[in-house]
């Protein structure tokens, strides 16, 4: 990507600067900042100079453009919700510059997007889930489907988890830092705790050892990579598909599973086996009924007959 111009570079630095005096997560941090970086570098491309010159029909132009971008990871276009996150960013961008006096009229305001359809998510069947566990050729893939589908982690819970947050003896599961950073605890069934545990006593230690992981600056990762480091989303996902393939299940192939899927098929699970949906909030660490609801498809007239 080409230099961009010093007015710009201050603004994008401004931008960044805000967003960290202002509280936002690193995480969102870093991707509105891609965000807007790649939007600043679409004006410079299309000879808008200044933001004091950006009219509505050029952030039109830009949605247009982003419709339509490869994404630079996956194969194919970027996705509505990233197009979506995109245009926050710039909102942002804009209300921020607005404020300080950078522009005298915000040319986003009255502007309207399309919000991003609900993503449909496949489930994994309870047959399925079992032919996914008879396809684990070692204890840390047991140990991924434990904490993925019985613990219902989100991805990047499974990998922010340390060693001791796991307490075998209690079949419990400490999730320091969810969403919003919100902290929970989850019962383990037996035959979790004892994947988890077989894996954290026979191979990971050896695993580590043999590795020579580097020192983590967040504790002693649970799960490790092939280079004996924390494993992140993408590995783990790999592994799953790697299970996908191996059950040699047609059915299973065609759906698009991912990791979080996972999570969603535990969440139905245990409300066809009859837990209540406040025990399933819970457990996935949601704050609201509604959001569970999503989550599990529950019917509003399973809603209405919560106290």
């Amino acid at each position: 990507m080409e230099k961009q111009s010093a007015y710009y570079q201050n603004i994008y630095r401004r931008y960044l600067e805000y967003m960290r005096i202002s509280g936002y997560k690193k995480d969102t941090q870093k991707q509105y900042g891609c965000a807007v970086s790649d939007f600043l570098h679409w004006l410079e491309a299309n000879s808008v100079v200044t933001l004091q010159s950006l009219t509505p029909e050029h952030i039109q132009q830009h949605y247009r453009y982003l419709c339509i971008r490869p994404n630079k990871i996956y194969a194919g276009i970027l996705s509505d919700t990233t197009v979506s996150h995109s245009l926050c960013a710039i909102t942002l961008l804009l209300s921020y510059c607005e404020q300080t006096g950078q522009i005298s009229k915000n040319p986003i305001s009255g502007l309207v997007f399309p919000k991003p359809a609900y993503r449909h998510r496949e489930l994994v069947t309870q047959t399925e889930i079992k032919e996914l566990y008879q396809a684990a050729q070692t204890l840390r893939e047991r140990a991924l489907l434990g904490l993925y589908y019985g613990c219902g982690l989100r991805k990047k819970e499974g990998g922010q988890l340390n060693t001791n947050d796991i307490h075998y003896k209690d079949q419990l599961l400490y999730v320091r830092t969810g969403k919003g950073d919100k902290r929970r605890v989850i019962p383990m069934s037996s035959g979790v705790t004892e994947d988890l545990h077989n894996y954290y006593q026979q191979e990971r230690e050896q695993y580590s050892k043999e590795r020579c992981p580097l020192p983590d600056e967040k504790g002693n990762p649970f799960l490790l990579n092939k280079r004996g480091m924390r494993m992140r989303g993408m590995a783990a996902n790999k592994i799953l598909s790697t299970l996908i393939k191996r059950c040699e299940n047609k059915a299973i192939e065609e759906k698009k599973i991912c990791i979080h899927s996972l999570r969603h098929s535990i969440a139905t699970h245990l409300l066809e086996n009859g837990l209540s949906v406040e025990y399933v909030r819970d457990f996935l660490g949601h704050q609201k009924l509604d959001t569970t609801q999503i989550y599990t498809r529950i019917s509003k007239q399973q809603l209405l007959h919560i106290s």
